[in-house]
C-alpha cells in the first residue's frame, strides 16, 4: 500500500501473511516486491533428551519455546503444533523467546524444546551439543501434506545425520 513503511518481510510465511492480511497483520499489504531466496530458513525443532520428547506429540505439557510474537518462527510453530492435534495456549506451555534465550534456558534445564527458524548448521543448536544431549524432532510426511495444503510454499528438507549430533537424518520444513 502506498506509503507504507519497508515491512522487512524475510519469510514466506509471513510474507503470505501480509499479502492475505493474517495474523499478525490487521490488513492487506499489497504492494509487495521480492527478491529472491538467499537461503533455505530451516524450521528445527529439538528437544533436551532429559525431557523424553522424540515426536511433536511427546511435547504435550512440556516448555517450549515457539518463537517471539510476530515472529516467523511462532507462526511456523503454531501452525506445525496445530496441525500436528496441538494448542500451543493449552497442549504446551509455551515460552516466546528468541532461539539464542531459548538455547540458554534449554542448558539450563528451564526449557524442554525449542523450535526456530535458521540456517542449517546453526551455531547455537551445534553450541548446544557441548552440553546436552538433544533429540531432533521431526516433521513427519502426514503433517507435510497438512502444511502444503494449508501454505504450498513450504517443502520438505532432510537434514543429515552427523549436521549436529544427531546419528540419522531427520525431516524438516523449509
Amino acid at each position: 500500500q502506498a506509503g507504507e513503511a519497508d515491512l522487512g518481510i524475510s519469510m514466506n510465511n509471513v510474507a503470505d501473511a501480509a499479502w492475505n492480511g493474517k495474523e499478525p497483520f490487521k490488513s492487506k499489504y499489497e504492494n509487495v516486491r521480492s527478491i529472491g531466496v538467499v537461503y533455505h530458513e530451516v524450521y528445527q525443532l529439538i528437544a533436551a533428551s532429559s525431557s523424553g520428547a522424540k515426536t511433536i506429540a511427546d511435547l504435550k505439557g512440556k516448555r517450549v519455546a515457539i518463537g517471539p510474537v510476530g515472529s516467523g518462527t511462532a507462526g511456523t510453530s503454531e501452525m506445525v503444533f496445530r496441525l500436528a492435534g496441538l494448542d500451543t495456549t493449552k497442549d504446551i506451555t509455551a515460552e516466546r523467546d528468541g532461539f539464542g534465550d531459548a538455547a540458554a534456558k534449554m542448558q539450563d534445564g528451564h526449557l524442554d524444546a525449542s523450535a526456530a527458524v535458521l540456517s542449517v548448521p546453526a551455531a547455537s543448536i551445534i553450541e548446544m551439543t557441548t552440553s546436552i544431549d538433544l533429540n531432533y524432532i521431526d516433521i513427519p510426511d502426514e503433517i507435510l501434506q497438512k502444511i502444503q495444503a494449508e501454505a504450498p510454499f513450504y517443502t520438505r528438507l532432510v537434514i543429515p545425520a552427523g549436521t549436529y549430533s544427531n546419528k540419522e537424518d531427520f525431516n524438516t520444513i523449509t
